[in-house]
């Protein structure tokens, strides 16, 4: 009957830490962090206020793209339209997919925006696309980031999407003097989320950014960066996606401060007009690893049932 008992007491132990193993590496799969980031401009120009037009031209474009899991990456660049950087699973997405790729989107009930996309593993990815380069006539860019992880379970993980485009033009020398400012005319759509399975594991972030500069030849730089087309937000504490769209028009772009400033700009230099787009995602999850888990639980039942062996043979020694 004693040895029965024991018997019983060992079978329990070895069902505890079997138990252990399942919830522990169910629990690991579930936490998942996802972060997105896109942004649209068109119709950007940059003119005398009043709308009269600048004699500038076109110096330069470029756009870049990079993804990195655990420190592993792909980088991309063209200077109109460079091809996706994407790290993770399949199927590879396609060039200026500019909507969320993923298909756990359908599943979390503070993305309601949009639909989700076909790839339902673990990936991170960044791209952009620059359709129309002339800011003094109307500048058109897109890019986007997107990043998820846990999905595999894979435990502690890091995962970073980019996507940034840049445009620029110059000025004569001369053509400016006597003005104060610039005007910056410009139409947007972006889209923006962070969100955490569990609050307590990981973080995930997403941001957009424009930043509009006029630069000298001295080196004095004026930057302006319009409140509708810069957005940052991370999670723990997850919200809602936002989703906006709008024009903005005549927005000031300040050639100088104050009398005898330190940004003041040389309006009889040469300037340099530069419009730069950055999303950028960042999604992390630490989880120990499931087989590590399972060791430990395996390892407490071991010591359970030998606890109650060592109890049983010394009650027969007495």
């Amino acid at each position: 009957m004693k040895r029965s008992l024991v018997f019983t007491r060992l079978m329990a132990a070895g069902a505890l830490a079997l138990a252990l193993v399942a919830v522990t590496s169910q629990s690991a799969r579930a936490d998942i962090a996802y972060a997105f980031a896109e942004q649209s401009i068109s119709n950007l120009s940059v003119t005398a206020v009043g709308g009269g037009a600048l004699p500038g031209a076109i110096s330069g474009t470029a756009t870049q793209a990079s993804a990195v899991a655990n420190g592993s990456g792909a980088a991309t660049n063209n200077p109109l339209d460079t091809a996706p950087a994407q790290v993770g699973t399949s199927p590879m997405v396609p060039n200026n997919y500019l909507t969320h790729y993923s298909s756990l989107t359908a599943g979390l009930n503070v993305l309601p925006a949009t639909p989700p996309g076909p790839d339902t593993g673990d990936f991170t990815r960044g791209d952009a696309v620059i359709t129309g380069a002339n800011i003094f006539t109307g500048a058109s860019a897109s890019n986007v980031a997107e990043s998820i992880v846990g999905t595999s379970g894979a435990g502690t993980e890091l995962f970073t999407g980019q996507g940034t485009w840049t445009t620029s033009g110059v000025l004569p020398a001369n053509q400016l003097a006597g003005m104060t400012a610039l005007a910056v005319n410009f139409s947007f759509a972006n889209d923006v989320a962070a969100w955490l399975s569990n609050q307590a594991d990981g973080f995930a972030s997403a941001s957009f950014k424009l930043t509009i500069s006029v630069k000298d030849q001295h080196g004095n730089e004026n930057d302006l960066t319009p409140t509708q087309v810069n957005t940052a937000i991370s999670s723990p504490a997850n919200g809602n996606e936002i989703v906006n769209s709008g024009s903005v028009t005549g927005l000031v772009l300040p050639l100088t401060t104050s009398a005898g400033g330190a940004n003041n700009l040389v309006l009889t230099d040469m300037l340099t007009i530069s419009i730069t787009g950055t999303e950028v995602t960042a999604v992390s999850i630490g989880v120990p690893e499931p087989s590590s888990i399972a060791l430990g639980a395996v390892a407490g039942g071991l010591v359970l049932a030998a606890g109650s062996l060592r109890r049983w043979k010394n009650r027969r020694a007495v």
